[in-house]
């Protein structure tokens, strides 16, 4: 019950659920319903970057709405605090806009399937320069942005790690005092 913190968080903002518990131990629906009331309990409380960015990495797309819109501006942010001179051409913006979708989506990618590459030249076609100039004048900060995006999300995760853990323990003490 509840061993990924990252299933658990996402399940925890499903719209759509199951009425057969978690489909290995038995537990009833309206058992793991309060149990991922817990989780969600756990996941609003906790600071605001970690629940903004925590909600774009790990919960259902449907679910994210305003947490998308301020993870994008914290990454526009950081961007140009990074490079204070991009937000001087329109066509430098135009850029930064662009690049604030690709590294949400390179993160959230990077952080749940460690399989998944973007590669370098991607990201620059998507932005519409060269590989060479991307590598050159891009690549370094977008790594920046992409570190500490992964970093909040993983302290994040490690709050809601905290949660799933407390409730795995109540369970195996209820079970165990079944048995007795």
């Amino acid at each position: 019950m509840l061993n990924n913190p990252i299933e658990a968080w996402h399940d925890a903002f499903c719209s759509i659920r199951s009425r057969s518990g978690d489909g290995n131990s038995g537990i009833t629906w309206d058992v793991m319903q309060g149990e991922l009331a817990k989780v969600k309990h756990a996941v609003l409380a906790l600071p605001k970057s970690q629940l903004d960015i925590g909600m774009v990495m790990f919960a259902p797309d449907d679910a994210q709405g305003k947490y998308l819109e301020r993870t994008s501006q914290f990454v526009y942010r950081s961007l140009l605090t990074l490079h204070p001179d991009w937000g001087n051409s329109l066509k430098q913006v135009r850029r930064i806009s662009l690049l604030v979708d690709v590294i949400i989506l390179k993160s959230r990618r990077e952080i749940n399937d460690t399989q998944f590459v973007i590669s370098n030249s991607e990201i620059a076609r998507s932005i519409g320069i060269s590989a060479s100039a991307y590598s050159r004048d891009y690549q370094n900060s977008v790594n920046s942005v992409i570190e500490r995006l992964k970093q909040t999300a993983t302290d994040a995760l490690l709050n809601i790690e905290t949660v799933c853990g407390y409730i795995r323990k109540q369970y195996r003490m209820s079970v165990k005092s079944l048995e007795c």
